[in-house]
């Protein structure tokens, strides 16, 4: 890969110093992702046909359709935020 435009790195360079965050973050979400989502399927599978079934299907669906867009920017509102409140 050639230079990059900003900096006398190479572009190969940039890209494999990034590699191993990348994969600590992945590897990280991943691992979050799956243990979250075994715990609450398992505690919906255990509280089938209970009120609290059909309240919970009907948050876990809410929550999933909530556009990413949405999301990524009240990630980024909320240190904002929270920094302005302190400030």
């Amino acid at each position: 890969l050639s230079q990059q435009n900003n900096t006398p790195e190479l572009a190969r360079t940039a890209l494999a110093a990034a590699i191993p965050n990348s994969l600590l973050l992945v590897g990280t979400a991943l691992l979050v992702a799956f243990s979250v989502g075994i715990a609450v399927g398992a505690w919906q599978g255990w509280r089938a046909g209970t009120v609290l079934a059909p309240a919970s299907d009907a948050l876990g669906l809410l929550l999933v359709s909530i556009p990413d867009f949405v999301l990524a920017a009240l990630a980024l509102m909320g240190p904002a935020l929270a920094v302005s409140r302190t400030a």
